[in-house]
């Protein structure tokens, strides 16, 4: 059906790419209502800011699902909401942006 989201296997959702999480700095997950999150990475390294951005380029924005990974939760099928994306560096260590994504409901086996 038009709009609908296809319920990916076991298999495919274990080969989806993980969000790379910043290795420094401060990320905190927020709940923006069901099933939406809101991630905020701030004070991380310009290494990790330039790796969570060419992962949403290669996501295409919100066009490709991925993996959620932390020590606190586990979403195996997300995607971005936004339609834009801010990625900022103040400084060494001073970079910052602010994620939005959905999570799928898990696959009904």
């Amino acid at each position: 059906m038009p709009g609908e989201v296809k319920q990916l296997t076991t298999d495919e959702l274990a080969k989806l790419e993980a969000f790379p999480l910043p290795t420094q700095g401060t990320v905190v997950l927020k709940t923006q209502g069901i099933d939406r999150y809101v991630l905020e990475c701030s004070n991380i390294t310009g290494a990790d800011l330039k790796r969570v951005e060419e992962f949403v380029e290669r996501m295409q924005g919100g066009l490709y699902a991925f993996r959620y990974e932390s020590r606190t939760h586990r979403f195996p099928q997300c995607r971005f909401v936004q339609d834009e994306f801010q990625f900022s560096c103040d400084g060494p260590n001073r970079c910052r942006t602010r994620l939005a994504f959905e999570v799928f409901p898990p696959h009904a086996t």
